[in-house]
């Protein structure tokens, strides 16, 4: 019986998350730089998103800055991978790319919760619809 309570009193392993690359934040952010690391597809924070992540991806306008923004819907599995992202990168700098090209640098101020994410980027209203639509043929 000892041993039984010994081992309902073990705690549970820490989560345990690698620390995400230091991304220099006073570079200049073009959306013709091409990236080393990253695949096609879309990536945040060094992980591919696909179709089982993601349900739907749309431009909306950007409700404080003059620009577009696009905002995507996560499925279960997208909002794990997006959570997992989150617990070593909050108040850190996430590259956002697409194709090998970033597209923004968002800082995550503090977890984000629920299952729409926005990338912002101060995006031309053309700009946001071209890269939700890729978003969803890429899917």
């Amino acid at each position: 019986m000892s041993l039984l309570l010994a081992a309902m009193f073990v705690a549970a392993p820490a989560s345990v998350c690698t620390p995400p690359p230091r991304i220099d934040d006073t570079a200049e952010m073009t959306t013709s730089r091409p990236l080393e690391k990253s695949g096609t597809g879309l990536w945040i924070g060094g992980v591919r998103f696909n179709g089982e992540d993601i349900v739907r991806a749309a431009p909306d306008r950007e409700s404080i800055d003059p620009g577009w923004a696009v905002d995507l819907m996560l499925t279960k599995s997208g909002r794990e991978k997006f959570a997992a992202i989150q617990r070593c990168r909050v108040a850190q700098l996430v590259e956002i790319s697409f194709d090998r090209v970033a597209v923004s640098r968002p800082s995550l101020v503090e977890p984000i919760e629920g299952n729409v994410i926005r990338i912002a980027g101060n995006f031309s209203q053309d700009a946001a619809t071209d890269l939700a639509t890729r978003i969803r043929r890429a899917r």
